[in-house]
């Protein structure tokens, strides 16, 4: 029977020099056709497009209303809300 070296194939067990990558544990494909990681896809806009087209933020259109506190205590008491904890769970 023929014996495995593990320790020459294990990526874990596998000894390296100081200042030496590890060796390979695995076969590499051989040839023009292969390639090692994702293909990279560049945005057609690049970071001097992006920025010499800047806009500015525009306010919004939306006007704030002023609270009525009338209105919202008169709705209180119909609510019958005397204190401040009643009304905030109610």
């Amino acid at each position: 029977m023929k014996r495995f070296n593990s320790h020459k194939t294990n990526v874990l067990l596998l000894k390296d020099d100081v200042g030496r990558p590890k060796p390979n544990t695995r076969k590499i494909p051989q040839g023009q056709d292969f390639y090692f990681g994702k293909a990279e896809y560049r945005d057609p806009e690049d970071a001097g497009q992006v920025t010499s087209k800047w806009h500015y933020s525009h306010e919004s259109k939306l006007e704030r209303q002023d609270k009525d506190f009338k209105r919202l205590n008169k709705s209180a008491l119909g609510y019958r809300a005397t204190t401040a904890h009643v009304s905030i769970h109610s």
